[in-house]
């Protein structure tokens, strides 16, 4: 049972019951599946605490597999490229620029890249003149590709993760 359900009227504590653990607002079963740390929930230390129990090989090795293999970012999740970053294939700048995750890949060197698909209020404010230019180069302009430390999460409302309260 939620610790929130005693400050839920009746009527909405229904609506919820169907809902999954990692759905809740509050929950950090959403962070814990993902192996992501989520604000307000860091789930790194927990998972490095557990693996410090196991013997040092083993502990090292899942320590190694567990930073290899994990993304920042997930497919769909709406991402915004953080401020002073620049567009790779023109030099303008992109900051503030938001969309969704299509895909998430490795590149050559190791780090993430994730395709995003600009959103409408993006595509309306880079212009007429930002299309013109990736039909100019044969590019998609409703696409970019980015790599994960020019990209911060957004919750649904737009803004940032980590600014969600509970008055």
């Amino acid at each position: 049972m939620s610790p929130l359900r005693s400050e839920v009227p009746t009527a909405a504590w229904q609506d919820f019951q169907d809902v999954r653990p990692q759905d809740w607002p509050l929950s950090s079963a959403a962070a814990h599946l993902a192996v992501r740390d989520d604000s307000p929930v860091a789930v790194r230390p927990v998972l490095e605490a557990e693996l410090g129990k196991l013997s040092p090989g083993i502990a090292e090795s899942n320590r190694k597999k567990m930073k290899d293999n994990t993304s920042k970012f997930r497919e769909e999740e709406v991402v915004r490229v953080l401020p002073g970053v620049r567009d790779p294939d023109f030099g303008t700048s992109i900051g503030g620029w938001s969309g969704k995750v299509g895909k998430v890949e490795r590149s050559d060197d190791g780090s993430w890249l994730y395709m995003i698909r600009l959103d409408q209020d993006t595509l309306s404010a880079a212009g007429d003149d930002y299309e013109e230019k990736c039909e100019d180069e044969n590019l998609n302009f409703e696409i970019l590709y980015l790599e994960e430390k020019y990209l911060e999460l957004v919750n649904d409302a737009g803004s940032k993760e980590d600014t969600f309260f509970l008055a």
